[in-house]
């Protein structure tokens, strides 16, 4: 197979292409054929859907092993740009309905892959990818978000099969615009190092200002948007200045989402390196789960305890459950009432519900903390009967009362009162108040060790500790709890 040079003829002949496949509709599968005799294995990526079944409705055989639109691998990045001048214009004068019907989808599209450098395989990349993907790793390495890893190197990805036959532009004739293709470039390297496939509808485009950290606007958004919406992407990041055309482009078929502004490389890249990693199903092994936890937690916090919540709390509640001591067990598997506290964390109290399953829920809240005592009420609603009392305005210095409060609403049920939510005057008050056979608990994870220099760690699912103080006990149970995965394994990273 013959090699495949792109060149200012090159792109002539596109433009004739795609003026005559919009002049003349009954000769359109002629004209994809030929455009795909020569694009060869770019055709895929460069024509239109309608376009490549005219081909096929000519003969022409299917010009690539995958469909791009659903096609994915380990450390791919797909870099949108705006066409070359020859096109671009071209581009811009389609009105609407004319997008899915052309012969060129409206901007171009480099499909590419981080490899080890020394696996990197044949084909010429443009001399300004090579340098920008170099830039990428420095930046991406000085931001720490990676640990050490092997120098990579990028090498086209047109599908499933290394090349055949080099791709090369020549680039003292055909100029592209490449700085756009830092972020996607920088995501794929982080995803690729975690071992993980990138969702092929999350897409973005932005370029990096190194010298005053933001991610700059770029040109063509809505050409790129409407490229990407026609592989069918379901998400696209994009510059912060680039939002409202983005969104305005998509015209509701796909989520934008802005970059941060004004702050680290890291900060600004994280939700992206979220959004690449495909969220395990719903029925997928636990140590699946937690795998996406640790990798999450290492990126976006807000939204790895917002896991926790919905996939993992059960199964750590379940193993705490079975390891209780004797006096909680009695509790946990007879009637008993709740008494915990509305904060800013509502899974805190979730988990004491779930180890516990309680007849009742008493949640105590603060007068000034009505919506977090709506948003914890919601949350566990859907178990138990929710119960608000309010905390006094003198709860820490009338203890009394608080338990008087709680008591009214026991209707003699045993209780377990959860010191972990809430703040330090709240454990104070439900510690001293005299609560008819209660029994009070701590409740905690460990920390996991910050994955990388400059990063932070979080709650380990797969370790619980918790203290048991008994009403007028003056010792306390202290009690460390392994939470083990499905195949009793750890060492889940």
């Amino acid at each position: 197979m013959r090699g495949l040079t792109i060149s200012d003829e090159t792109l002539k002949q596109l433009a004739e292409l795609d003026e005559a496949y919009e002049q003349w509709p009954e000769k359109r599968p002629r004209i994809a054929e030929k455009a795909c005799d020569l694009l060869q294995s770019l055709a895929p990526w460069w024509l239109t859907a309608d376009a490549l079944g005219q081909a096929v409705r000519a003969g022409r055989a299917p010009t690539n092993d995958v469909d791009p639109a659903t096609f994915t691998c380990n450390g791919l990045a797909r870099i949108v740009c705006v066409w070359p001048w020859h096109l671009d214009a071209r581009v811009k004068q389609r009105r609407p309905g004319q997008h899915d019907a052309a012969l060129l989808r409206d901007a171009c599209v480099l499909p590419v892959r981080w490899v080890l450098r020394r696996n990197a395989g044949t084909g010429q990349l443009p001399r300004a990818l090579v340098e920008l993907a170099s830039r990428v790793q420095s930046e991406v390495h000085e931001a720490k978000l990676l640990g050490d890893v092997p120098e990579m190197a990028l090498e086209w990805c047109l599908g499933s099969f290394r090349l055949a036959a080099p791709i090369e532009f020549d680039e003292a004739t055909v100029r592209l615009e490449l700085g756009s293709g830092f972020m996607p470039l920088a995501a794929a390297l982080v995803v690729s190092a975690r071992g993980g496939d990138p969702r092929p509808e999350v897409w973005a485009t932005g370029a990096w200002n190194d010298e005053f950290n933001f991610c700059e606007n770029v040109s063509g958004v809505a050409q790129k948007v409407r490229a990407a919406l026609s592989f069918g992407a379901s998400e696209f990041y994009v510059p912060a200045g680039n939002y409202v055309e983005a969104a305005e482009a998509s015209e509701g078929k796909a989520q934008i989402h802005p970059f941060s502004v004004g702050q680290r490389l890291d900060r600004v890249l994280s939700p992206l390196i979220v959004a690449c990693r495909a969220r395990p199903p719903e029925n997928a092994p636990y140590e699946d789960k937690l795998r996406y936890f640790y990798y999450t937690a290492d990126y976006d916090h807000a939204t790895a305890r917002r896991y926790y919540t919905e996939a993992l709390l059960d199964h750590v509640a379940n193993s705490v459950r079975q390891q209780l001591p004797a006096e909680l067990r009695a509790l946990a598997e007879g009637q008993c009432a709740l008494v915990t506290v509305a904060s800013q964390s509502p899974a805190v109290a979730l988990l004491a519900v779930r180890v516990f399953r309680p007849e009742r829920i008493i949640l105590m809240y603060d007068d000034n903390r009505a919506a977090e005592r709506v948003s914890c009420a919601v949350t566990v609603r859907g178990h138990q009967r929710v119960i608000p009392v309010p905390f006094g305005r003198d709860h820490l210095t009338h203890p009394e009362q608080v338990g008087a409060d709680v008591a009214r609403h026991m209707e003699g049920l045993p209780a377990v009162v959860d010191l972990t939510p809430g703040s330090k005057s709240h454990t104070l008050a439900l510690y001293h108040a005299p609560i008819p056979r209660a029994v009070r608990v701590y409740l905690q994870n460990r920390w996991t060790e910050p994955p990388r220099p400059g990063a932070r760690g979080i709650e380990d699912p797969r370790t619980m500790q918790y203290v048991v103080v008994a009403q007028g006990s003056q010792t306390n149970v202290y009690r460390s709890v392994d939470v083990p995965t499905a195949d009793g394994k750890d060492g889940i990273r």
